[in-house]
């Protein structure tokens, strides 16, 4: 299946070709070039639908089927339920958000922190408009529903490489504004921030090991497994 901003005809000259593959079990997704591969178990797909995941509903409301001989995905699709509530999933976003108390002088994989700041923006965004009635994953349309356009801009400065204070403070400012809370990181350091966070919002504690180990590949799309909060 085809997803994310090309499946849609939006996509511009940096986008990804996103795509999901069905297996039978485990396997590793993979990234060359533009094409970025979601590898998932059918089992699992399936349960995240019935769990309301924001993963397979973009799927549902984007995606173009490439080649479904046994069906799999159409039953994915099929097996989709909203949540009773995205109130979990944004508990464990605001525990996310605590990694982007950094001070300005902050030396460590700020590409990776903005990166790691926009997908818990554009997840809470999302949700927002998932409750809402109005479910959409292009950044314009979310940007027109809360009428803010600073939420598609900063969303594509993603794609760069160089990142300083001020792109930290802007996205730190957005996710407080969008998530209803002061950006506080009660734990000091990073560090203490995923070890603390680990069994009660493994979402934080992923977020903040990925930007520890340096990694500035982090949106939502390679993280899928997350999208239900625990």
């Amino acid at each position: 299946m085809l997803y994310g901003s090309r499946a849609r005809g939006d996509g511009g000259e940096h986008s990804d070709v996103d795509l999901l593959q069905v297996t039978i079990r485990e396997s590793f997704s993979h990234h060359k070039g533009r094409y970025s591969v979601v590898a998932y178990p059918f089992d699992r797909l399936f349960s995240l639908a019935r769990a309301g995941s924001l993963y397979v509903l973009h799927l549902k409301l984007e995606g173009r089927v490439l080649e479904d001989a046994y069906g799999d995905l159409a039953r994915v699709l099929d097996a989709y339920a909203p949540p009773v509530s995205y109130d979990p999933l944004n508990e464990g976003l605001r525990a996310a958000a605590s990694m982007l108390d950094v001070p300005c002088d902050w030396s460590g994989n700020r590409t990776g922190l903005f990166r790691a700041g926009v997908f818990i923006l554009r997840t809470a965004l999302y949700a927002r408009c998932a409750a809402a009635g109005r479910p959409t994953f292009a950044m314009a349309e979310v940007a027109r529903h809360v009428g803010d356009p600073r939420v598609e801009s900063v969303s594509a400065l993603k794609h760069r490489t160089e990142i300083g204070p001020d792109e930290i403070a802007l996205i730190r400012g957005l996710v407080e504004r969008y998530l209803g809370l002061e950006v506080r990181n009660p734990y000091g350091t990073l560090e203490a921030l995923a070890v603390s966070l680990y069994r009660r919002h493994p979402l934080a504690a992923s977020l903040a090991v990925r930007v520890l180990a340096g990694d500035q590949e982090l949106d939502y799309v390679r993280m899928p497994d997350q999208w239900v909060a625990p």
